[in-house]
């Protein structure tokens, strides 16, 4: 079964590279995985809105820890700097450095559930029942919004 797990896909030929993961509240498994984000060195991270938590893995797919986030956190991103932007369903935004450790709190409307760094550096997201697609600068700036 592919659900509870994440699926690593060859972006050319659409095969499955490896899963990490499965069903379950271990070390390296998922109750509901919800959003997943390289960082420059290809380590990828997801989160688990069910368990709190943001895991970490090589590109090997060995676990390299995880990082608890209260407030279910939901879609990850990450900003040119390095930082991991990361959805909540208590209705912020946060900015980790990649250890996990915050570096400020952004205040939002809905629940940012899904998000995405432009190659202009802003932060885009849309929330559950928003209606629009938000956009921030890196500093938690609301820079307005553009309808869907």
């Amino acid at each position: 079964s592919v659900r509870h797990c994440v699926l690593v896909l060859d972006v050319q030929s659409g095969n499955c590279l490896m899963t990490v993961g499965s069903q379950g509240e271990g070390q390296v498994q998922f109750q509901c995985p919800a959003g997943v984000a390289f960082n420059r060195r290809g380590e990828l991270f997801v989160s688990d809105v069910v368990a709190n938590r943001i895991l970490r893995f090589d590109a090997s797919g060995a676990c390299m820890g995880a990082v608890h986030v209260e407030g279910g956190p939901q879609g990850l991103a990450f900003l040119a700097t390095g930082e991991l932007v990361v959805g909540r369903i208590r209705c912020s935004f946060l900015m980790l450095k990649e250890d996990g450790s915050l570096l400020r709190k952004i205040r939002y409307h809905h629940p940012p559930e899904s998000v995405a760094v432009g190659e202009d550096g802003y932060v885009y997201s849309c929330g559950l029942g928003a209606g629009y697609i938000s956009k921030s600068s890196p500093f938690g700036i609301n820079c307005g919004v553009i309808p869907r």
